[in-house]
């Protein structure tokens, strides 16, 4: 996962975040914040060689996503 966050922050211009979080609980499940410029840059993610990469090896030993959450970027990103 940390490979494929690199790879798309570098590599996919739309790209904004994308961090690896290990549960506070069970620090064996991981969680995914990605942030994209905009629905269109994360189709491109979506279909692009990191995405089938990261999901052609984690599928040997992982199972997800479980939910997934949608939404858009409210106020000015400076403040955030």
């Amino acid at each position: 996962m940390v490979r494929t966050a690199c790879d798309s922050l570098t590599n996919e211009p739309g790209s904004h975040r994308f961090e690896v979080i290990a549960g506070e609980e069970n620090p064996d499940v991981f969680y995914l914040n990605e942030v994209y410029a905009d629905v269109d840059a994360f189709n491109a993610h979506a279909v692009g060689p990191y995405f089938a990469a990261f999901f052609a090896e984690a599928g040997a030993y992982a199972e997800g996503p479980t939910w997934l959450m949608r939404g858009n970027l409210v106020g000015d990103k400076a403040a955030a």
